[in-house]
């Protein structure tokens, strides 16, 4: 073999292995920089929840997942979601809740009810059915008084409520033998009575979800760039394929 054809052939041999090698860098660059563009929405769609001041917050911000794909190549995709879509949206849009036909809704008074909702006596077991709220407000306070409504406003009250400093809650006050009641006692709402009642706008999921897709080219690219260099310098690896992320 000539000079030639052996430096020819090795040049061949370098150029077919730094081409592997080069894409092996490349796709372990885009995996990395989905899953990283992908973690920061979840990051800040979480980070929204937990300061949202609804319920029970950081429980349901953890229903925040994400899914990532690597496709084995230049191919990676992910998808960020809520695994309660429902409560997502209707706390988004602030959306009206009505009654249906043409019923009342009932809404816990906060002042009555600690964080304005009804602890529910639990199902018995194979009844398939919870305590009724009603059922659950008779064995609290006793029998409730419907108000007729007054410039559009009803509710079911409790007369001759009295306040327990003991334990913080208002409970039917009792008479004595000659029918009075000793120390303070009211009428109190235990329920606002309304056809329809709008939630309040307590989420930003949608506005986060649009300038997510908005920046996702620029947010790819610099993830992109950062993570090859580092690839580069040797001071990433990869861990194992992922399909789940954010249990």
């Amino acid at each position: 073999m000539s000079f030639a054809l052996q430096v020819g052939a090795a040049l061949l041999g370098n150029y077919e292995q730094e081409i592997a090698a080069g894409r092996r860098r490349v796709e372990q660059g885009l995996q990395a920089a989905m899953e990283e563009v992908a973690e920061a929405l979840q990051e800040a769609w979480r980070n929204d929840v937990e300061g949202s001041g609804l319920a029970k917050a950081g429980i349901l911000s953890r229903t925040i997942r994400q899914r990532v794909y690597r496709n084995g190549g230049l191919d990676p995709a992910a998808v960020v979601y809520s695994k309660f879509p429902v409560i997502q949206r209707a706390f988004e849009r602030a959306e009206t809740i009505r009654a249906r036909n043409g019923r009342f809704l009932l809404v816990p008074n906060p002042a009555v009810w600690p964080g304005g909702r009804v602890r529910r006596a639990r199902s018995s077991a194979g009844s398939g059915q919870g305590g009724d709220t009603i059922q659950a407000a008779r064995a609290r306070f006793g029998e409730l008084t419907f108000v007729p409504p007054r410039a559009g406003r009803a509710g079911l009250v409790l007369a001759k409520a009295k306040y327990s400093e003991k334990t913080g809650r208002f409970r039917q006050a009792k008479a004595n033998k000659s029918g009075a009641y000793t120390g303070a006692v009211a009428t109190i709402v235990v329920f606002f009575v309304v056809r329809q009642a709008r939630q309040p706008k307590m989420l930003r999921g949608a506005a986060i979800r649009r300038r997510a897709e908005a920046r996702f080219p620029q947010d790819l690219q610099r993830a992109f760039d950062r993570n090859l260099s580092r690839i580069e310098r040797g001071t990433l690896t990869l861990p194992p394929a992922r399909t789940q992320t954010g249990g």
